[in-house]
């Protein structure tokens, strides 16, 4: 049997949420706690939502913001670009 990633959102205590595509349930609670750090403090992941369809999530805010949900890891909050720094980083990208 082949294995197909599907994509998961969690409703979270504190902010909007948090989107991860992974092969399972379990896996996806794994990257879900990782993309808690980019969520406002005391945010805990609530019941997950399977096989999200994201045009039934936050159009104004959510579908802007999210990184490729097509790929396996966290897509919201988007926290990692192929280059430069990442959203949290305060420091100015140096040339090089």
């Amino acid at each position: 049997m082949r294995t197909v990633l599907r994509r998961f959102w969690f409703p979270v205590t504190v902010g909007i949420g948090v989107g991860v595509t992974a092969f399972s349930p379990e896996e996806a609670r794994l990257l879900a706690d990782e993309g808690l750090a980019y969520l406002p403090a005391g945010a805990s992941l609530l019941e997950l939502v399977v096989d999200v369809d994201v045009r039934d999530l936050d159009q104004r805010h959510v579908a802007p913001n999210m990184g490729p949900c097509n790929l396996r890891g966290v897509w919201y909050p988007h926290v990692r670009a192929i280059s430069g720094p990442s959203r949290r980083s305060s420091e100015p990208l140096r040339s090089r």
